[in-house]
C-alpha cells in the first residue's frame, strides 16, 4: 500500500510498519506480525477540524486509533452544557472500553485539527485481540491509565 498525500499538509499513512508517527503508546508498539494483521483489519482516514468521530449514547462501531493529531472528548452535562472530559492525542485508542464492554460510547470524540484516524470494526478488533494476546495486554494497559486519569480529581477535565 502507498502512502497518499492527505489534503491538510501532511501525508497520509496507511502502513502502520512503516509508519513515522509511530510511539509507545498502546497500540503503535506491538510486534510486526500483530501490526501487519491490524493493517489487514484498518482503515486510515483524514479528517478535517471539528469531525465527529462518534457521539455519546451511539451503539459502538468500532475503535479509532488517532496517528496524528488530537481528538476531544465531552460529555453533555444534565443542564445542557458540554463537559471536556479530555484531551486524546496520537497514539491512543478511542472507544476502545465500548467496543470491550459492547455498550454505548460514553463520550462525544470530535477532532481538534486535521487528523489521521485509523477505524477498525469492533468484530475484527476483537479478532484481532484474540490472535496477539499482547494487544489484550496494551489494552488494559490504556482502560488503567484511562481510570487513574478519571480518578485524579486535578486532571479530570481538560480545558
Amino acid at each position: 500500500m502507498q502512502n497518499r498525500r492527505a489534503p491538510y499538509g501532511f501525508e497520509l499513512l496507511e502502513n502502520c510498519m512503516s509508519c513515522q508517527w509511530r510511539n509507545d503508546h498502546f497500540f503503535c508498539n506491538v510486534k510486526q506480525e500483530a501490526l501487519k494483521a491490524f493493517d489487514h483489519y484498518a482503515f486510515a482516514n483524514v479528517y478535517p477540524h471539528g469531525a465527529l468521530l462518534f457521539g455519546e449514547g451511539e451503539t459502538p462501531r468500532g475503535v479509532f486509533m488517532v496517528c496524528r493529531g488530537r481528538v476531544k472528548l465531552s460529555i453533555a452535562s444534565g443542564d445542557g452544557k458540554t463537559l471536556i472530559t479530555r484531551i486524546v492525542r496520537a497514539g491512543e485508542a478511542l472507544g476502545l472500553s465500548s467496543v470491550l464492554s459492547d455498550l454505548p460510547y460514553r463520550a462525544t470524540a470530535e477532532t481538534l485539527e486535521p487528523s489521521q484516524v485509523k477505524f477498525i470494526r469492533a468484530d475484527d478488533f476483537i479478532r484481532w485481540m484474540d490472535e496477539y494476546a499482547e494487544t489484550w495486554r496494551r489494552a488494559c494497559r490504556q482502560l488503567s491509565e484511562e481510570c487513574v486519569f478519571t480518578d485524579d480529581p486535578n486532571s479530570a477535565f481538560i480545558a
